[in-house]
């Protein structure tokens, strides 16, 4: 999400809703919005994980369609991605 060396999200997660609407960092859609209760993959050191709460009032933009990973791909680097629980109230 973020990258510590640097201070930027300019190479954080991109996620596409069910409506075809983009949810990234730098946005503030109406449509969702994203906290980063954990952050341990900004220093790039070892294993970690990144946890990303994605929240949304309007039932359109669910179910999450597609992610976008642009900082992946060198040879020591690995991705993985884990969608965990939903919750839907009224």
């Amino acid at each position: 999400w973020l990258d510590g060396p640097s201070g930027s999200h300019s190479q954080a997660l991109r996620f596409l809703g069910g409506d075809s609407r983009e949810l990234a960092f730098n946005q503030t859609a109406a449509a969702a919005t994203i906290q980063v209760p954990f952050d341990g993959c900004q220093l790039r050191k070892g294993q970690s994980r990144t946890v990303l709460d994605i929240t949304s009032f309007q039932t359109g933009f669910l179910p999450l369609v597609d992610v976008a990973a642009t900082d992946f791909g060198q040879t020591n680097q690995k991705f993985g991605f884990e969608l965990g629980p939903v919750c839907f109230s009224s």
